[in-house]
């Protein structure tokens, strides 16, 4: 009774600890405890009312406006052609673009309390849209403002104002509001591909901003930049992106993770255990660069006999993301059950599977 006690304890210990180990990597861990969380818009529903009717005619104005004239600036400053007409008021100016942001925004929130189809088409359209001006660019780079703002900007600030940086109009503000309607595309609409612009675009702005000194850093904030710590901290909530952008901590993730396993069955006293591993549903291993694919590869590559022969048909690792129903660990999957179902469902065959094969 004693042995199969410990053998569960030692199973479910290492299924947590594993899955700790794969968010430790990843994910932010905030400081202060979180004592309120705001519940998903999708789990509402108004009924009839004043409400309601209010919603519904903000609805029918998001309709009314043409995805492809909000993209505008984003291809023009990518050398894309355009697709629609630039718009009019706020748009003529050097600030063109902000209001795409809060667009893509409004539609991805509307998605979220209405669950209309047009509207989240138009999401999906826009993210891909961007995606592609993203790709024509190369850096990753994906907004509205003209480049040679930010290539004034990054050499160092130069002259600064309340309104003008670079040579440009509050481009950070402007900025601001495409990652904003880039996390709520992913947030509220579910739109993956907007998590993986927004990382690639926070790269380029911190690669932008390393150049400057800490002086030339706050001369360069006296001009307007919005919510911009706002959404570069809900980026980072969402993907906890540390570790993956730090080669001295991911280079060595797979070293610490056959060290997890030893330290695990030494406390244990447990020295034959079996391992089992998943990925984070977020990640594709097809299409991750970077951190996050040497994290996926440093995961598989604990069960090569070739690399490890001491773990020799003793780990296993469950590649999550077929089986991820959206959001991303940091997250916990927008609270998706399914994905929770799916995920533990995997882990458990593969440790029966490496049970079956050790009695072999």
């Amino acid at each position: 009774m004693r042995t199969t006690q410990r053998s569960t304890l030692t199973w479910t210990v290492l299924l947590m600890a594993v899955c700790g180990a794969c968010v430790w990597a990843v994910e932010a861990k905030p400081e202060a405890k979180i004592l309120a969380r705001p519940f998903p818009l999708g789990d509402v529903r108004l009924l009839d009312g004043p409400f309601k009717k209010a919603m519904e005619l903000a609805k029918a104005y998001l309709l009314k406006l043409d995805a492809d004239r909000m993209l505008w600036p984003f291809h023009d400053r990518a050398g894309l052609p355009a697709k629609g007409e630039r718009y009019g008021g706020w748009e003529q100016l050097d600030c063109v673009g902000h209001t795409s942001g809060h667009y893509l925004s409004a539609c991805a929130m509307m998605v979220a309390s209405t669950g209309d189809e047009e509207l989240k088409r138009r999401v999906d359209y826009m993210v891909d849209e961007i995606a592609k001006v993203q790709a024509k660019h190369g850096n990753g780079y994906a907004g509205p403002v003209r480049t040679e703002v930010w290539e004034n900007t990054f050499k160092g600030p130069g002259k600064v104002r309340n309104f003008g940086l670079g040579g440009g109009y509050v481009p950070w503000y402007v900025l601001h509001k495409t990652f904003a309607g880039l996390i709520d595309a992913y947030t509220y609409a579910g739109n993956r591909q907007a998590l993986d612009v927004a990382r690639k675009f926070a790269a380029w702005a911190k690669k932008g901003t390393d150049n400057l000194t800490d002086e030339q850093f706050q001369k360069m904030m006296q001009c307007e930049w919005g919510g911009m710590n706002e959404s570069l901290a809900n980026l980072y909530a969402l993907t906890g992106d540390k570790d993956r952008g730090r080669p001295e901590w991911f280079t060595r993730y797979e070293t610490n993770l056959v060290q997890l396993i030893k330290a695990l069955r030494k406390d244990f006293d447990a020295p034959n255990a079996k391992f089992v591993c998943a990925t984070l549903g977020q990640t594709n291993k097809d299409t991750a660069g970077g951190g996050e694919k040497a994290i996926i590869d440093a995961m598989f590559a604990i069960g090569d006999p070739a690399k490890h022969p001491e773990l020799r048909s003793q780990t296993a690792t469950v590649y999550a993301h077929p089986l991820s129903k959206g959001g991303s660990s940091s997250g916990q999957y927008g609270g998706n059950a399914e994905t929770y179902m799916n995920v533990g469902e995997g882990m458990g065959k593969a440790m029966v599977e490496l049970f079956k094969g050790s009695k072999k």
